[in-house]
């Protein structure tokens, strides 16, 4: 069994810089969100979709209950370094969504 959610990433264009577009404004942040996906016992997979726009991330945890709470630590993580604003201002799309619930 498993609880699996894919956040998937579409840049604007091939030659956007997704990573320094969605960087961290706090260097204390660095690494927080991978040490929450640890505490639960989730892993994350990064996918290109080879067309220099998509890519994804999906995480997996045994349970929904872990999944939410990595999420309740990670959110206010991804909240102070404004990703969805920063996404929206740069022209990158953020979808979540779930791709297995058992």
């Amino acid at each position: 069994m498993a609880y699996k959610v894919r956040f998937t990433i579409t840049k604007a264009s091939a030659d956007q810089d997704a990573a320094s577009a969605l960087a961290l404004d706090n260097p204390a942040d660095v690494g927080l969100v991978d040490s929450y996906m640890a505490q639960n016992g989730g892993t994350k997979e990064i996918t290109d979709h080879g067309d220099g726009v998509t890519s994804s991330v999906v995480y997996t945890f045994a349970k929904n209950a872990a999944w939410q709470a990595f999420y309740n630590q990670a959110l206010p993580v991804w909240n102070r370094n404004s990703y969805t604003s920063k996404a929206s201002n740069a022209g990158i799309t953020l979808d979540v969504s779930v791709v297995e619930n058992t």
